[in-house]
């Protein structure tokens, strides 16, 4: 089978990915999550006419060019209710969130008042004063049946906010993909250990977790498996109780990569291996279907910033639609700084950084083992199969390096 094209590629996954089960959650819990019910108000919001100021309620026609003198009744504070009527040359002192007593259409502010305790007399200069005034009416936010948050929508902070006001203490949501990542090679060592000759550090785990997290997905690292078939197995297998599987390492055509074997004799079906990308050839992707549901399974590149590409662009799109959101990556147009030579027959995706707001420059680099270099890029730069030198201005197309 030949290496699909990246846009082949990643219609062929996201043709697998789907939303997960909407399950209940707690509100502490649902923040970042996409919203799978409609929320209904329970009740009017506010649930009564309520004071925005602390002040004075009044009757607006006592008033002449904004002044008065008004006979003090009693003070309703926020919890209270009034127990008397404001009638004609009449004003409750109010604070602010109490109710509106009635007979009263107007809140005067405690700046453009002043009381006098020896007459009980409240006297008014607001000249510009408004009817109805830092009042917020009954059902102004909400109304009792009216729908305030449709499926689809992502909760946020005030969301939660609201809703907590509604009553709701827990609600449905597409809940985190649960991904799992296991690191391969008889090279590869825990980050504590001191390196021996012709090894490397597991850099893959925390790398793809932290990738995962920021993609609003829950990760979990499995370790390093030696390049043993019988060990791959065991680990792998552990692996495909999560959503999403990811190896790295074991899929290119060395003597030890034993990874497409392993994942055939458990039963993964193999959708396709490699993909005309650089970095990220040796890309495979298959899926298995268990008795909890469908896990998707990558196997990435063993060189980080491969396995870092392979991510961004066709693991997150997977993670996005299980999240219940658009799979769309933010491709966008913009210009070269300086001109560029591009060989090969792949897509390619180079890192740079911005130089001006619609200008990039790339960026000198190593390849696919160079993290250092990516640590400084803002943005992958896409360039098409095909030997082609860039000029200085020439359009081109990036991503933003997310993660």
């Amino acid at each position: 089978m030949n290496p699909l094209s990246v846009e082949e590629a990643r219609q062929a996954i996201l043709a697998h990915a789907e939303p997960l089960p909407a399950v209940p959650l707690p509100l502490p819990r649902v923040q970042g999550r996409i919203l799978a019910q409609e929320i209904i108000a329970r009740e009017n919001s506010p649930p009564f006419d309520k004071s925005l100021r602390d002040g004075y309620a009044i009757r607006f026609e006592d008033l002449l060019n904004g002044q008065g003198e008004l006979q003090f009744l009693e003070e309703i504070t926020a919890g209270e209710l009034p127990t008397k009527t404001v009638i004609s040359g009449t004003a409750s002192r109010i604070m602010t969130g109490a109710p509106i007593p009635e007979g009263a259409d107007t809140i005067v502010m405690s700046e453009q008042s002043t009381f006098e305790a020896s007459t009980q007399l409240v006297k008014i200069d607001d000249p510009q004063v408004q009817s109805g005034q830092w009042i917020l009416s009954k059902g102004a936010s909400m109304s009792e049946g009216e729908t305030v948050l449709h499926p689809g929508h992502r909760l946020q902070v005030a969301e939660i906010g609201l809703l907590a006001e509604l009553g709701y203490s827990s609600v449905k949501v597409i809940p985190e993909p649960k991904v799992a990542h296991l690191a391969t090679g008889d090279e590869v060592v825990p980050l504590t250990e001191s390196l021996q000759p012709g090894q490397i550090r597991n850099s893959n785990t925390p790398l793809l977790l932290a990738a995962i997290q920021q993609s609003g997905a829950l990760g979990r690292g499995l370790g390093i498996a030696p390049d043993d078939p019988n060990q791959l197995w065991e680990r792998i297998a552990s692996g495909l109780e999560y959503d999403i599987l990811l190896i790295s390492g074991g899929v290119s055509a060395g003597t030890k990569d034993h990874i497409p074997m392993v994942l055939q004799n458990l039963g993964v079906h193999q959708v396709f291996h490699k993909v005309q990308v650089k970095p990220g050839k040796p890309l495979w992707f298959g899926t298995l279907e268990g008795e909890n549901g469908k896990t998707l399974v990558f196997g990435l590149p063993g060189n980080p910033v491969s396995g870092l590409v392979c991510f961004q662009l066709f693991v997150l799109p997977a993670l996005l639609i299980m999240q219940g959101l658009p799979a769309q990556l933010p491709f966008q147009k913009t210009y070269l700084a300086e001109s560029f030579e591009h060989f090969g027959p792949r897509e390619s995706y180079h890192p740079g950084t911005w130089v001006t707001e619609n200008m990039v420059r790339p960026l000198p680099w190593q390849g696919s083992a160079d993290l250092r270099t990516i640590c400084q890029a803002q943005v992958w730069i896409q360039f098409p199969p095909g030997n082609k030198t860039y000029s200085v201005n020439e359009e081109i197309t990036v991503l933003p390096r997310n993660p």
